[in-house]
């Protein structure tokens, strides 16, 4: 079975969750899923892995990130403005701050201490490494083609984005234009060395 929560963060920023393998005991292990750049939790395989997961006797807690783009319509990108600012740290923030209360027993009733892994998918999985590399109540983490940076981005592109303050990407699956704001990319000038630097991380 599955359960979905709506979680408000400690920013006050909605995050959808849902929890497969609802039914098993409260100490059962848990996975939390970070989907890639314009995916989210219900798209694609993400809710096959939940359940298959939930058969083998783990829970598995599937989260969009706040400004993924994706609200009350769960398939659908209708949240633009929220898709435009988001940033990588604001989706580090919000996977610590969701396995944290998971970990405490804060989430979907677990019990406190109980294990804990992560799968990050595509640029799901550098958040996933960024985010738990000095946690040590996360026991395991998984990438499924996880990006190896975020300077992903050729020199004309970036100075076309800084000049007009959004970058246009295209959702091949609806055909889709949604716009990425020049702060995205101004976090990775400020910390990219840094914080947000996944070969660090790993």
């Amino acid at each position: 079975m599955k359960r979905n929560f709506n979680y408000l963060s400690q920013r006050k920023n909605l995050i959808r969750l849902t929890l497969h393998g609802s039914e098993l005991p409260a100490d059962a292990p848990c996975v939390v899923y970070l989907h890639g750049f314009k995916g989210f939790k219900d798209w694609g395989f993400a809710p096959w892995t939940g359940e298959q997961l939930a058969e083998a006797g783990i829970r598995a807690l599937t989260m969009n990130f706040s400004h993924n783009g994706i609200g009350e319509s769960l398939l659908e990108f209708t949240e633009e403005d929220k898709f435009r600012d988001n940033t990588l740290l604001l989706e580090i923030e919000e996977a610590r701050e969701i396995i944290g209360e998971y970990h405490r027993g804060k989430l979907f009733d677990a019990n406190p201490g109980s294990q804990i892994g992560v799968l990050g998918h595509s640029r799901g999985g550098g958040i996933a490494l960024l985010s738990t590399w000095d946690m040590p109540e996360v026991k395991a983490v998984c990438t499924w083609a996880a990006v190896s940076t975020f300077f992903r981005y050729p020199p004309d592109v970036i100075e076309a984005w800084r000049q007009s303050g959004v970058h246009k990407v295209v959702n091949s699956r609806t055909g889709q234009v949604l716009e990425l704001g020049w702060n995205l990319h101004q976090e990775l000038i400020d910390h990219g060395e840094g914080r947000l630097n996944v070969e660090k991380a790993v």
